[in-house]
């Protein structure tokens, strides 16, 4: 019973705690980021949007005040003035051809001068004069920085002029419009100003200065914003009339629907410029302007998701406190029988006293059966190295006894020098085989070799040649020491003492792969000498190779030893070494 009223206990803790860290957090979290998320969200949209109207505003409103100074360039330039009041002259007796022609020489320069920095959609302006007698107005083209003349029909301003007289005082703003007295034949989409030219003398409205700007302003200033298919930015003049919009038939919907029910326009902010009363509208469906916010939600949820199966996790977490030292003392055990017996059984887990000494005795007993194994296995090594050390002694002797015959030899025939430098290299020689290491690296035994073979040179002089090649990958692969040594002395022995033939030398080491065995070292030692019969060779005759082969098997068990010979031909001795994991070699381009 009270197993059964403990175990109640623990699931009516768990079922608590699953509670508190699913399902209440889900719901709260749910709960608040729908409604932060909604007001910030939606409040950073807006201000996005006004800043956004803000910006283009300011830039339009530059532009129109640049159009607006040039309309009040008559009252600052006496040159233009004289234009329009000598202009009012024409077909009176007071008017003269050359006056005129250097008054429009005079109105042109002051007019290139005005327009030089100004915007480069600033097309020119037109002065209409109000005279009954006449029916000319006068086109100043930036372009060519002339003054031409053409019908004042071709120049409807009526319907901007206002119907107010006291109107004629202030600037009025034109929305598009198409012009042809730029460029003939051509029609251009202008903006324009329209201002009334007053002479203070006579205190009359002599005549009307039309300013005009290509419509091609909008389009580079509104060209550097990245708007989707739902999202529209449209201009309006103050009467409603559609000027423009980054896109236009969705523009025009959004304004007739702005100006009848701004409901249906979708979410829509607004922004009007002060001189001209121009109105921008930013426009954006409800579905473009609620996706972030759905986007976010979504988020919320995803993140909602996680905590409840993290909160899973924790459950099956806590519930497998019943199995899991069960499982430890299964895997361990297992662990020991596929030879691991470094595996013990984690006795920190929370388990009962039963478990507990299960895991305790499981542990005491893999620790005793490994302590045993080592020590049979150091026996077996110990053992194997006092034969390892015992046959590469074997070696020494022999070396020594043919190189001091050498000596003798040298001495007898009164070669000091020679002597000399025999016995330096022979001090070299016994520096590297006096060592303690059972085994060397490959660049070690070569560096020997070629001392070796320096050595016997001085005696064999011109009949002797030699040439050691090692690869690079191979240079810190370990060998047994004096390993080649033994194959380099018989292919000099047997191939020049007792003749008067040349021989070569050749000792090469390299990396192979061998089908079925993987990467091998390749050792070569070979000489053109007297050879012999392969069938008359016993190795256990020769110490030199039984040497090698016992130590060969020593150091690797699938390493093999082969002879080659042929008669008065050559004697190729090659071994063949499988690469081991503890004798891995750097790849290409690393050593």
């Amino acid at each position: 019973m009270k197993i059964q009223h403990t175990r109640m206990t623990f699931q009516a803790n768990v079922l608590l705690l699953f509670l508190i860290c699913a399902v209440v957090p889900l719901i709260l979290n749910t709960s608040l980021n729908i409604v932060l998320y909604s007001v910030r969200l939606s409040a950073d949209n807006r201000q996005k949007y006004d800043n956004v109207l803000s910006s283009l505003g300011n830039n339009i409103e530059s532009h129109l005040s640049e159009l607006e100074r040039l309309t009040l360039s008559p009252y600052q330039y006496d040159d233009m003035t004289d234009l329009y009041t000598y202009a009012l002259k024409k077909g009176s007796p007071d008017y003269s051809l050359s006056t005129w022609n250097q008054i429009v020489t005079q109105y042109e320069a002051v007019s290139t001068r005005l327009t030089a920095l100004t915007s480069p959609s600033i097309l020119g302006f037109v002065y209409i004069p109000l005279s009954e007698d006449s029916d000319t107005c006068y086109v100043y083209q930036r372009k060519l920085c002339r003054i031409n003349e053409c019908v004042s029909s071709d120049v409807s301003i009526d319907r901007w002029l206002p119907t107010l007289p006291y109107s004629y005082k202030y600037t009025t703003y034109c929305p598009p419009h198409t012009v042809s007295y730029y460029q003939k034949q051509e029609e251009l989409s202008v903006i324009s100003l329209i201002k009334p030219i007053h002479d203070f003398d006579s205190r009359q409205t002599t005549g009307i200065l039309k300013v005009d700007s290509s419509i091609d302003f909008f389009e580079e200033l509104f060209a550097e914003l990245t708007l989707s298919d739902a999202t529209s930015i449209t201009l309006s003049a103050k009467d409603g009339e559609f000027i423009y919009s980054t896109n236009p038939s969705e523009g025009k919907k959004v304004l007739d629907a702005y100006q009848k029910n701004r409901s249906q326009a979708g979410i829509v902010c607004n922004y009007t410029l002060a001189k001209s009363g121009w109105q921008l509208l930013y426009s954006v469906s409800y579905w473009e302007f609620y996706k972030p916010i759905i986007n976010a939600l979504g988020v919320s949820l995803l993140l909602s998701l996680g905590l409840f199966l993290i909160s899973v996790w924790n459950y099956r977490k806590i519930s497998a406190q019943f199995t899991k030292p069960l499982q430890n003392i299964l895997s361990t055990m297992h662990k020991a029988k596929q030879g691991n017996l470094l595996a013990r059984a984690d006795t920190s887990l929370p388990m009962n006293h039963e478990f507990e000494q299960i895991t305790i005795q499981l542990n005491h007993m893999i620790e005793s059966l490994d302590e045993h194994i080592k020590k049979e296995y150091m026996a077996v090594i110990s053992q194997k190295n006092a034969q390892f050390q015992a046959l590469q002694a074997q070696i020494n002797p022999h070396f020594l006894y043919n190189t001091l015959n050498n000596f003798v030899a040298l001495n007898r025939i009164g070669e000091k020098k020679l002597l000399e430098d025999s016995i330096i290299q022979l001090t070299r020689i016994f520096h590297y085989t006096c060592s303690n290491s059972a085994e060397t690296t490959l660049e070690d035994e070569f560096t020997f070799l070629e001392h070796y073979l320096f050595l016997q040179k001085i005696r064999f002089e011109d009949r002797l040649s030699f040439s050691l090649s090692l690869d690079e990958r191979t240079r810190s692969f370990k060998i047994p020491r004096l390993l080649i040594q033994p194959l380099v002395e018989n292919s000099i022995v047997h191939g020049l003492e007792g003749s008067e033939c040349l021989a070569k030398v050749e000792v090469n080491a390299s990396l192979i792969h061998l089908p079925g065995i993987g990467d091998c070292i390749f050792l070569a030692v070979m000489d053109n000498g007297c050879g012999f019969d392969k069938k008359k060779l016993k190795l256990n005759n020769s110490v030199g190779l039984l040497n090698i082969t016992e130590r060969l098997q020593l150091f690797e068990s699938e390493s093999f030893f082969e002879i080659h010979s042929a008669i008065g031909g050559y004697t190729g001795n090659y071994i063949v070494i499988r690469l081991l994991d503890s004798n891995t070699l750097p790849k290409e381009g690393e050593y």
